[in-house]
């Protein structure tokens, strides 16, 4: 995800499937008086079915970004 350009040069597609994975990916703190390492803190508690969730949607927005720099091709949301 380093290599994405900042959200607001992308399609609204990709930053709707990038703010999901943040989403997914930042739900806990270590602590409620700190907001550094949520990423950590959420993936922490979680197991292998999750967490194969939360890659494959990396992975399909790595693909489909892959994609839309090769063809200009933009995916349907599904609305």
């Amino acid at each position: 995800m380093a290599n994405i350009p900042e959200k607001e040069d992308l399609p609204s597609y990709f930053k709707e499937s990038l703010d999901a994975i943040i989403t997914m990916t930042s739900l806990r703190s270590w602590s409620e008086h700190s907001e550094d390492d949520r990423i950590r803190a959420t993936l922490h508690g979680k197991h292998g079915r999750t967490l194969s969730k939360i890659a494959e949607k990396i992975w399909d927005l790595h693909r489909e970004y892959e994609e839309f720099l090769a063809s200009g091709f933009i995916p349907s949301n599904g609305t």
